[in-house]
């Protein structure tokens, strides 16, 4: 299961894709996972954040032209969700 991506275009060539992913939301095994996309198509899926907590919503957001931060919930309940 994925769910809730993030876009973020890096250049005219360039996107970031982030989303979470794994065997249903909420689950232990669920991860962020990222993505670039080319002009020669799109890179393969790397795993980027994962514990044995549940994580969600990823956002891709630019500071300015070299910084470029990804914010994430960690959690099993909404009530326990940190911030990344």
């Amino acid at each position: 299961m994925c769910h809730a991506s993030t876009v973020l275009k890096v250049d005219d060539d360039q996107l970031l894709i982030a989303w979470f992913g794994g065997t249903v939301e909420g689950s232990s095994d669920v991860a962020i996972w990222m993505a670039k996309k080319t002009q020669d198509g799109f890179q393969d899926p790397k795993m980027i954040a994962q514990s044995n907590e549940a994580h969600w919503n990823p956002v891709l957001f630019r500071f300015n032209d070299s910084r470029i931060v990804l914010f994430y919930k960690v959690g099993n309940e909404i009530q326990t969700w940190r911030t990344m």
